[in-house]
């Protein structure tokens, strides 16, 4: 099976995205969707196991974020529209975390 390689704009990105420590930022797609790009370490194939993961969930039904394999100025990476449905708020696993086991640090999450 093949999959398309996305190729994103040298200057597609418009906001950073901070959280995590992989380089990333939001764009807006040729169709006005809000995506993410993230870039993999080098060498680590990180970007083809999150296409991986999501094709695997796909197979299952499994609810899933959707990745495409990406390259942004030569740096390969995969791209994922938001998850987020509009009027929504994203709570990311460690808020959740935080409030169900004592002790577990949840640093702040800017807003998006």
């Amino acid at each position: 099976m093949e999959y398309r390689i996305v190729t994103v704009a040298s200057d597609a990105g418009s906001q950073l995205e901070q959280l995590g420590t992989k380089a990333k930022f939001w764009f807006r797609a040729a169709d006005g969707t809000r995506t993410l790009f993230k870039e993999g370490y080098p060498g680590s194939g990180e970007h083809w196991a999150e296409k991986l993961a999501c094709e695997v969930a796909r197979g299952l039904n499994l609810p899933h974020a959707d990745y495409e394999l990406a390259v942004w100025n030569q740096r390969p990476g995969v791209v994922s529209p938001t998850i987020v449905p509009t009027g929504g708020q994203l709570i990311h696993g460690n808020e959740l975390l935080a409030r169900t086991h004592a002790g577990y640090d949840a640093k702040p999450v800017p807003s998006q």
